[in-house]
């Protein structure tokens, strides 16, 4: 089905480039003690990784807004300010470790 392809693409873009954010967004929730880990609740989400997910599109998609919706945005949403900041605080110590250029993806995966 092209539409199902299209969702999966899109899908696979984002958490890559979530992957590519990992250490940016770990370095920012540990910024301060780990206040905005513990703000959230990150420790005792059972989904981290749509915590991931949902932090990288809110602080560094191309949006900058969070697509959904579910009780982990209501819990981001709260601390978006906070988290804004300490997002424009990591850009301005680490600039370009943001991207992660050093992170390397295969061109193609073989599925079986």
């Amino acid at each position: 089905n092209a539409k199902r392809a299209r969702v999966d693409r899109s899908a696979y873009a984002t958490v890559c480039k979530t992957v590519q954010h990992l250490p940016a967004i770990d370095g920012l929730l540990d910024a301060d003690g780990g206040r905005l880990r513990r703000a959230i609740g990150f420790d005792s989400m059972r989904n981290k990784g749509m915590a991931y997910v949902l932090l990288f599109e809110l602080l560094f998609s191309k949006y900058r807004s969070i697509r959904g919706g579910g009780k982990i945005k209501r819990l981001i949403a709260g601390q978006e300010k906070a988290l804004r900041a300490a997002a424009e605080e990591y850009r301005r110590r680490n600039p370009g470790s943001v991207a992660g250029a050093d992170v390397r993806f295969p061109r193609y995966v073989r599925v079986n």
